[in-house]
């Protein structure tokens, strides 16, 4: 019981340094479900924040790691489809390269 009071603190102190708190401090389950409804609302930078703090507070809290792993994979892939010149290089160096092996033989 007491390793929780101490993860309640570490997760209220983390949240108060990057984000307004506007509640008491959040046992880890809840900030991690909170994260999960930000992440689903499409609010990934704070759902990371959320994910990040249980995870820290708690480095052998595998969900904190797994969700926090998911959320930058999302990001990743959300930055590299926003960016419709970089798909269209990719693309054209794909055409450019299945020229090259048809010209080879």
């Amino acid at each position: 019981m007491r390793r929780l009071g101490l993860l309640r603190l570490v997760i209220f102190a983390y949240l108060s340094a990057t984000t307004a708190v506007d509640q008491d401090a959040l046992t880890p389950i809840e900030a991690l479900h909170r994260g999960v409804a930000l992440h689903r609302a499409g609010d990934l930078s704070r759902a990371e924040q959320l994910y990040a703090a249980v995870a820290q507070a708690d480095p052998g809290n595998p969900d904190a790691w797994h969700l926090l792993g998911i959320v930058k994979h999302a990001q990743t892939t959300r930055a590299t489809r926003a960016s419709p010149p970089a798909e269209a290089a990719r693309e054209a160096s794909l055409e450019a390269a299945a020229l090259i092996r048809r010209a080879l033989g």
